[in-house]
């Protein structure tokens, strides 16, 4: 049996590879457009995928369902393909988390160096670091269906 950081692993890979094959597409599609030559579309495809290479992923603290932390996992990615900037993929990851779940407040914090001090609902915590960029994504809270 393949364990779950294999898998992951090997979704990175072709998830990373198509990318970077629709990207050198579509620059060298402009960049021939405008005159450049290969080279500088290659060199600019390594710039804007360098954030997404050679990306160890580190779980530290774990505390959700594996289907739930998958999940997660999976919207971190894909905010990391999508977006550049930390606030953009905190907002992607609790935006996809608040649907997924349908009830609930999470909590994202996205960055390269951060602490991180708080109370979560039991079971709704996950701490992951890819490469050099943590995740820290908790629940504060449900919402509360019964009137008192």
């Amino acid at each position: 049996m393949v364990s779950f950081q294999a898998q992951v692993r090997n979704s990175l890979i072709n998830e990373l590879l198509d990318y970077r094959e629709k990207k050198y597409n579509q620059l060298a599609l402009e960049g021939f457009m405008q005159g450049r030559d290969e080279w500088d579309v290659y060199d600019t495809l390594v710039y804007e995928t360098r954030f997404l290479t050679r990306r160890a992923t580190t779980f530290k603290t774990v505390d959700m369902p594996y289907i739930l932390q998958a999940k997660t996992y999976a919207f971190a990615r894909r905010s990391m393909l999508k977006y550049y900037d930390e606030n953009d993929m905190a907002r992607y990851i609790k935006r996809n988390l608040n649907k997924f779940t349908a009830l609930g407040n999470w909590q994202v914090i996205v960055g390269f160096n951060f602490a991180l001090s708080c109370t979560a609902e039991e079971g709704r915590y996950l701490y992951f670091w890819i490469g050099a960029l943590g995740f820290a994504v908790f629940k504060i809270g449900s919402y509360n269906l019964l009137k008192i």
